[in-house]
């Protein structure tokens, strides 16, 4: 009886010691096919990573890259907004393509290590005779566009500020606008939807160069350099011309148009004057100001306020 109940017992304590060890050996087991599983799980998302960002465009879209880029080389291709973007680097540099499914091109961005790098030394002078002269250059870059003229975007910066500046390739500077932290530039891609209206532009404008494209609001402006002088030409969507308008100087005003100024508002500075070309006429528009007040006056060539 003692001897059943001792020998129960040390049953008891075996097995107890049996089960821990096949315990402790199968939770090891476990966290190593555990680690095995998520490390294949990882595996897979990467390679699921990697094969979203292979992609391959038809042989249309290649053969126009090598024959456009013949001495391209570490090409690697993504698909953006049904465009296939080639990046590479050609004579030194790195450059961006942007393709249509046709094999047209309709961007390039090539990437400038300094102001000291770039071909035009027209850009590099301008840039140094500009008021930015003292600011640090961060980036440069050229964009290429289908049917627009070519321009450097000059990132500078001083302090907390940060600024584009555009220059056409004869070191016209167009604008200086605030940083938006886009390096891809994608909004400047032609809209293909206009290309009918930089058609007319040409037709209209022969002489000059278009830099840029934008739909805003059912209109259509095509931006321009003619004779040196940024102008915006407004095309409607039924692609009528609306207007073209500049800024001018005082001194390029007719001064029949300036009197009246002086006359009705000789105790208003003068803030800005734009003049406007449309269909039916010309006008200039004033930006007067007079302390804290605010506001914009319509003169036609006439002399004569426009309400």
């Amino acid at each position: 009886m003692g001897f059943n109940k001792k020998t129960n017992i040390d049953k008891n304590s075996y097995g107890y010691k049996l089960n821990y060890k096949t315990l402790k050996k199968t939770t090891t087991m476990s966290k190593l096919l555990l680690a095995l599983l998520t490390g294949l799980f990882l595996f897979s998302l990467t390679a699921c990573d990697d094969d979203k960002n292979s992609y391959h465009p038809n042989t249309i879209i290649t053969k126009a890259f090598e024959s456009k880029f013949p001495h391209a080389s570490k090409a690697i291709w993504k698909l953006k907004k049904n465009y296939s973007v080639a990046k590479f680097v050609n004579n030194g540099c790195e450059i961006n393509a942007w393709f249509d499914q046709n094999g047209l091109l309709y961007m390039t961005k090539t990437e400038y290590e300094s102001l000291d790098n770039i071909p035009d030394a027209t850009v590099r002078e301008a840039f140094n005779n500009s008021i930015y002269n003292k600011w640090k250059v961060e980036d440069v870059d050229y964009i290429e566009r289908l049917n627009i003229e070519g321009i450097y975007i000059i990132e500078v910066e001083q302090g907390e500020k940060e600024l584009d500046l555009i220059f056409t390739k004869n070191g016209i500077l167009v604008k200086a606008i605030p940083d938006d932290n886009d390096d891809e530039y994608e909004d400047y891609i032609p809209n293909v939807k206009i290309q009918t209206v930089i058609e007319l532009v040409k037709i209209k404008y022969p002489n000059a160069q278009i830099i840029e494209t934008d739909v805003e609001d059912g209109f259509i402006e095509i931006e321009i350099i003619e004779n040196n002088i940024v102008k915006e030409v407004v095309y409607d969507n039924t692609n009528s011309w609306i207007n073209t308008n500049y800024e001018v100087k005082k001194t390029d005003v007719e001064e029949i148009v300036l009197t009246t100024i002086k006359n009705e508002y000789k105790n208003h500075k003068i803030d800005d004057i734009e003049k406007y070309e449309t269909p039916t006429g010309t006008y200039y528009v004033f930006e007067l100001e007079k302390g804290e007040h605010e506001f914009k006056i319509k003169v036609n060539l006439k002399g004569e306020i426009i309400r």
